[in-house]
């Protein structure tokens, strides 16, 4: 896929993004706990879920978009996060990168191991003060699909990181998740272990944003 390819599906996955965040009908809510919610809706674009967690972040807006983009702080910050590596910085104004992510087993062992190939970027609203990250699977001429690794696929998903008034160091975080890990558990079993994976996520990025000394 070409640079510009890839610069025009970056530009459709921010516009599907735009959306989804102006939406409030629909939403079901699946867990509220202290600044945390998380809900659910059906997705518009593949046969799945399309989850939106919200939440507050002891990081100011910028340094956070920047941790979102450090590789190796995500690697620590996410548990289910086996390994992740840059296949092909294309940099430009949004920092457009590919990457290739390893996935742990997940929602308490139903899920194995998982490998995505991806492309994220962070674009600054300045006047909105406001960051956006977005990510979706991609091919890649350097990946291709191996028979020892499931190959997943994430759909438009990202994170909207505004700042929070008078709290220069926080950050009021909307993310915004829909994959397919390809594989054969009943919908219901997987609705009804998401709260608490997505719980123990957040606690676990939460340790790693203090040790990185946010």
């Amino acid at each position: 896929m070409a640079q510009q390819n890839y610069n025009a599906k970056m530009d459709e996955t921010m516009k599907k993004l735009w959306e989804y965040v102006c939406d409030d009908q629909g939403w079901k809510n699946l867990k509220t706990s202290g600044d945390l919610s998380i809900h659910q809706k059906k997705s518009d674009v593949f046969d799945g879920i399309l989850y939106k967690m919200e939440r507050i972040v002891n990081a100011s807006p910028q340094r956070l978009a920047e941790l979102c983009l450090d590789f190796e702080f995500l690697k620590s910050s996410d548990k289910d996060l086996k390994n992740v590596e840059v296949i092909e910085r294309l940099g430009g104004p949004d920092n457009l990168q590919i990457i290739r992510s390893v996935s742990d087993s997940a929602l308490f062992g139903l899920v194995s191991a998982r490998e995505f190939i991806s492309m994220v970027s962070v674009r600054h609203h300045a006047e909105k003060r406001l960051y956006v990250l977005g990510h979706i699977s991609v091919d890649h001429p350097k990946c291709p699909e191996e028979k020892k690794f499931v190959r997943g696929v994430i759909y438009p998903s990202g994170r909207f990181i505004y700042e929070v008034p008078g709290e220069p160091n926080k950050s009021r975080v909307v993310d915004f998740g829909q994959n397919d890990p390809k594989m054969s558990i009943p919908k219901m079993v997987i609705e009804q272990a998401v709260p608490g994976v997505f719980k123990a996520k957040v606690e676990h990025f939460d340790k790693a944003l203090k040790k990185a000394g946010c």
